[in-house]
């Protein structure tokens, strides 16, 4: 079950307020506090069957994300106009995915398998329409989300405690 709402909330990210510090280190004379969610209201509740990983949302529809298959609904209505699932499972785990210049932008991991290895894979929203791949290797961890902002990318590579997880690291190997 997909719920939309209307969320009262700033995006710490946009602002650039949400940059992992080190405790040491005293806040930046010039940052911005990180704002905190107000208020949600549901406006409306939709099934969406490959609504488990990640959710983007442009002003017509929105895109239900699931390992390798990804749904485009309508907004109003809730019905299903378009899917897109990959029957090979190249792609095995879209974690999210987001709108940059036009395309629809998706984080994808091996999770569980290790070695962790990355990609991002980008969509036509419009046909959803698999256009490209850009491998990122292994090394960083599970990419569980990007997006762009004044030029540059902002991603999460996480790192689990036990399934998924490679020797040697934990959670607190996850990076920003």
């Amino acid at each position: 079950m997909l719920r939309l709402a209307t969320i009262v909330l700033g995006l710490a990210l946009a602002s650039g307020a949400a940059r992992a510090q080190s405790p040491a280190a005293p806040p930046a004379q010039d940052a911005k506090p990180v704002p905190v969610l107000s208020a949600a209201v549901e406006t409306a509740r939709f099934k969406a069957e490959e609504a488990r990983q990640g959710v983007a949302v442009d002003r017509d529809h929105f895109y239900a994300v699931v390992n390798s298959a990804i749904g485009k609904y309508d907004r109003r209505t809730g019905e299903r106009v378009a899917q897109w699932r990959d029957k090979e499972r190249v792609i095995s785990h879209l974690n999210s995915c987001a709108f940059v210049a036009r395309e629809l932008v998706c984080a994808n991991s091996n999770f569980p398998n290790i070695p962790m290895a990355s990609s991002v894979e980008v969509f036509d929203p419009r046909t959803l329409t698999h256009k490209r791949s850009v491998a990122l290797g292994p090394a960083l961890g599970s990419l569980t989300w990007l997006v762009r902002h004044d030029g540059r990318w902002w991603a999460t590579f996480a790192h689990y405690d036990e399934r998924g997880g490679e020797p040697g690291r934990t959670h607190a190997s996850t990076v920003f």
